[in-house]
């Protein structure tokens, strides 16, 4: 979408004329997808649910998109990309807490639920176990606890470059993994 379009899209937004809103599904949802689907990509149950929280975002918010910060395409990755890792953490806090040599069942969860709440913690944890230790608790930091590079960078001692590489490397390992266990 062309500057022009997309500045027109927005003051639509901001009307809060539903038209615009569809436009702007129809225009950007591969975008949002991919991002979305890049950061989820071993929570694919959840992947639908958060591109629809990110367009009730944009929605809602359009009032505080600012054009001099950034574009607007820039903008609503950001959502994205904020909502998906909100999603990585509140999973990851959610299975983390889960009392797995117990058998307690919640009152709010079918024994079902509790049973696939399990069932992913346990492949979460057999698809990290693949990595290095250091190379697991890595990945765990930045993706799960939303640290940043830089944080990452200076407690594990790793020149930002290196971690780079590192990451890279961890995640072939587990998209490589990950596409066997599905075969």
């Amino acid at each position: 979408m062309n500057e022009i379009k997309e500045k027109h899209l927005v003051k639509r937004l901001q009307k809060r004329e539903e038209a615009a809103l569809f436009e702007c599904i129809d225009e950007y949802t591969p975008l949002l997808k991919t991002i979305i689907y890049k950061r989820l990509y071993f929570l694919p149950e959840d992947k639908e649910e958060v591109l629809n929280d990110v367009f009730l975002k944009i929605w809602e918010n359009i009032d505080s998109y600012h054009p001099k910060k950034g574009t607007f395409r820039q903008w609503i990755c950001a959502i994205a990309n904020y909502e998906a890792i909100d999603r990585l953490r509140k999973v990851y806090e959610k299975e983390m807490s889960l009392p797995l040599d117990e058998d307690i069942l919640s009152k709010d969860k079918t024994p079902e639920d509790e049973l696939l709440s399990e069932e992913l913690y346990t492949q979460l944890l057999e698809l990290l176990n693949v990595l290095s230790p250091e190379d697991r608790d890595i990945f765990l930091e930045l993706f799960f606890k939303g640290r940043s590079y830089e944080e990452v960078s200076e407690k594990f001692g790793i020149k930002i470059s290196n971690l780079y590489n590192k990451v890279s490397r961890s995640r072939k390992v587990l998209r490589k993994v990950y596409k066997e266990g599905l075969k």
